[in-house]
């Protein structure tokens, strides 16, 4: 992996969301898979994945946006990148987690957002960093305690 290449890993609230994502990633030239590990339990478990580089993340967060406003959380506090895509509320929020119990939630996320460059900035810098870098680039966005934290 290159510094422009993320580990992803996706979690589609089921498994016709899977296959969507699957088709969509084939058409697009995204390389994901279902993993390999968890493969044969796509219908219980969908659990994707792949190396992308920045711009394949950027172009997979807008597509699971505008496909049907899934609120989506992205969590980079480990090695991989993580999507969580819950289609049971539809208000097409981003949750990026970040540092010391916080998230930012992204109320309007602008077209030419990197997520990953912000994801990083939310474990590195700081809720109100990334924040700001929101903002920055035409979003909107709120610093919130995350309801995991303790």
């Amino acid at each position: 992996m290159t510094d422009d290449e993320f580990a992803v890993e996706l979690h589609p609230g089921d498994e016709a969301e899977a296959t969507a994502l699957l088709e969509w990633a084939q058409a697009e030239g995204v390389p994901l898979e279902p993993h390999r590990d968890v493969a044969a339990l796509l219908p219980l478990v969908p659990v994707i994945g792949g190396i992308l580089t920045a711009a394949a993340v950027a172009t997979l967060m807008d597509w699971l946006l505008a496909k049907d406003e899934c609120r989506q959380a992205v969590d980079f506090r480990g090695d991989e990148i993580k999507f969580v895509t819950n289609c049971d509320i539809k208000d097409g929020k981003v949750f990026v987690i970040a540092n010391e119990g916080q998230q930012v939630t992204i109320h309007d996320v602008p077209p030419l957002l990197d997520i990953t460059a912000v994801a990083k900035q939310a474990v590195t810098e700081g809720a109100a960093a990334a924040k700001a870098a929101i903002e920055a680039a035409g979003g909107k966005a709120d610093v919130e305690a995350r309801p995991d934290a303790k």
